[in-house]
């Protein structure tokens, strides 16, 4: 192997800043969607989790730590812009996000709809989490099997929006060949 001179880490470094950029851009655009418009939304009690769609596309493309960093930014950002608990979401998108990368990375990329399945299962996770992280922190409802329901309704409308929306991501955030990270 090569040495790196400086001229190659400087445009590795460049290549790994705009890959985050455009990770965060992406969020951001999930975030602010689903503070404003996800919230109206809703089919049988079920609302759509766009953060949760980013997060997930993120694990799969580009691995653990940037789906755990994503799910901690996304998650925060929710919390904050959606006035909810400060942690809550984020803790249960850093989980999810770190998850997902460990098994983008383990399986390989043959099937189309391993995505939507996995987006799915993700949005029940995540709700799960997220209302049990709540009963545990005491800011929550008490835990009862209906709270779970609306978690079904939410994971088809995710699979729905992720239908077009998951090879939009996947062009924006796939790692480009010579890419270090």
């Amino acid at each position: 192997m090569y040495p790196l001179t400086s001229s190659s880490r400087l445009g590795a470094t460049l290549l790994t800043l705009l890959a985050a950029l455009r990770v965060g851009g992406v969020l951001l655009v999930g975030v602010v969607l689903q503070v404003t418009i996800g919230r109206d939304l809703g089919v049988a009690g079920g609302r759509p989790d766009l953060v949760v769609i980013v997060v997930v596309a993120t694990g799969l493309l580009r691995g653990p730590a940037a789906g755990a960093v994503a799910g901690f930014a996304g998650g925060l950002g929710i919390d904050v812009l959606g006035l909810g608990v400060i942690g809550i979401t984020s803790l249960t998108l850093v989980g999810i996000g770190f998850i997902v990368g460990v098994y983008g990375e383990r399986v390989p990329d043959a099937a189309a709809v391993r995505p939507l399945l996995v987006i799915a299962a993700a949005t029940i996770v995540a709700a799960a989490g997220e209302l049990l992280v709540a009963v545990l922190v005491g800011t929550g409802p008490t835990l009862h099997g209906a709270s779970f329901l609306v978690a079904v309704p939410a994971a088809m409308l995710d699979v729905l929006i992720a239908i077009p929306a998951y090879p939009l991501l996947r062009r924006i955030l796939a790692r480009r060949r010579g890419m270090a990270t």
